[in-house]
């Protein structure tokens, strides 16, 4: 079941400064073709810890992590499209804000990174039997109270599960 959505997309804005030339939004993906939507995944959630599992390396560069924004370029449309996901709600009521540069048309496009992102961070998978499972072990519980939230992450591709078998 895909419980993520992507119902909250904003197009893209255009400002016009002081002097009257046009602008792209202040956003922090500066391009006329920048998008913004939300996504709800399953709970809990916490991109920290999917997004430390999915770059496996702190030197990855590319899933980068700042920690508080995971970044990285995915190809949508045959077109190289930057993408920023940054958590804003707390873990049990998970939201996510996705931004997107280079990316046209807004709605396909959005729809293309939500199934993505869905599936590269987990973001349907819902964990509450393992959870239940693992409050009957006093090691797995205490692992499972650590890391609660971290969802099982996939790459995008199988070329790419592939690469990074063979790089890690």
């Amino acid at each position: 079941m895909f419980t993520a959505h992507f119902l909250d997309i904003l197009l893209p804005t255009i400002n016009y400064n002081h002097m009257g030339d046009r602008q792209a939004s202040a956003a922090p993906l500066h391009t006329p073709h920048h998008i913004v939507f939300q996504l709800k995944p399953t709970p809990p959630f916490r991109l920290d810890l999917t997004v430390w599992a999915l770059r496996r390396r702190p030197h990855n560069l590319v899933d980068r992590w700042d920690g508080q924004t995971y970044r990285r370029v995915l190809t949508v449309q045959d077109r190289p499209t930057e993408v920023a996901v940054t958590q804003i709600g707390p873990p049990e009521e998970p939201l996510l804000r996705v931004e997107a540069a280079n990316c046209l048309p807004h709605l396909e496009c959005a729809a293309i990174l939500a199934t993505l992102l869905v599936k590269m961070l987990g973001l349907n998978v819902d964990l509450t039997p393992f959870y239940l499972l693992a409050a009957g072990d006093d090691r797995l519980r205490r692992l499972v109270e650590r890391f609660r939230g971290l969802k099982p992450p996939r790459f995008p591709t199988v070329f790419e599960a592939l690469i990074n078998a063979i790089a890690c």
